[in-house]
């Protein structure tokens, strides 16, 4: 009985899903056909685009550099064309990207399919871009982010990251204070000898916005404390300051 309920139901779900998925298969099969025709057809243009540079291009007759902000809001010049590369004009990267003109019935229905198929490629493209962007992208981001502080890298740069008193952090922050002690004990000294450091992290508290600066290091010795062995930090000049009022 169970077994002939079962069969009568699935043969329901198959006459009612039959046609909608007959009409999405034959949708996907005509985007399918209709994309690989296009690039197709772009790879062949941007052949005959390209065989036209080899035979009639130029060269960059130096360097050239384009300025743009590191992760520190510093800026920074980047490499972007190298002395003897090859110079591509716009005007062969405009007729890249052209649209084929039709010239025979199929190519004149991919015309019409493009009519309906490239915005729905372009809203789908927003659409994934956006999901992978939320849900991967800006997460292995964050990551990154998180174990580049974590590991003391700040671009180029190798931080000391320590926590501090508010008054001890305001005396540092008005200049008042130029040097920073720490007891030389097996934690400090994992973290402080035979390292090198570029910059000092100082935070006030482990609230999220909690003041913070960044200070340059300028050195490290020991001096003794009350028969207390310590570690003599030697601060340079304030770089950075954020949340401080």
């Amino acid at each position: 009985m169970k077994w002939n309920q079962f069969k009568h139901w699935w043969k329901r779900i198959t006459i009612t899903l039959a046609i909608p998925m007959m009409i999405v298969n034959t949708f996907l099969d005509y985007y399918y056909g209709w994309e690989a025709r296009v690039k197709e057809r772009k790879t062949e243009s941007r052949d005959v685009v390209l065989k036209d540079v080899i035979y009639n291009h130029s060269h960059h007759l130096e360097d050239v550099y384009v300025t743009i902000k590191d992760v520190d809001n510093q800026y920074v010049e980047i490499l972007e064309h190298q002395k003897g590369e090859v110079i591509i004009p716009v005007d062969w990267l405009i007729q890249i990207s052209k649209e084929f003109e039709p010239d025979t019935p199929a190519e004149r229905v991919d015309g019409y399919l493009s009519k309906i198929f490239t915005p729905i490629q372009n809203i789908s493209t927003k659409v994934i871009g956006w999901i992978k962007y939320h849900s991967w992208y800006k997460h292995q981001q964050r990551k990154k982010i998180k174990e580049l502080e974590d590991s003391g890298i700040r671009g180029y740069m190798k931080i000391l990251h320590l926590n501090l008193y508010r008054k001890y952090f305001d005396a540092i922050l008005k200049g008042e204070k130029t040097t920073e002690y720490r007891e030389v004990t097996p934690y400090w000294s994992k973290r402080l000898e035979g390292r090198h450091y570029d910059v000092i992290k100082f935070r006030n508290g482990y609230a999220k916005d909690a003041p913070e600066m960044i200070v340059e290091f300028k050195g490290m010795g020991t001096v003794t404390f009350q028969t207390t062995p310590t570690y003599a930090i030697q601060l340079g000049n304030i770089l950075e300051s954020k949340n401080v009022t």
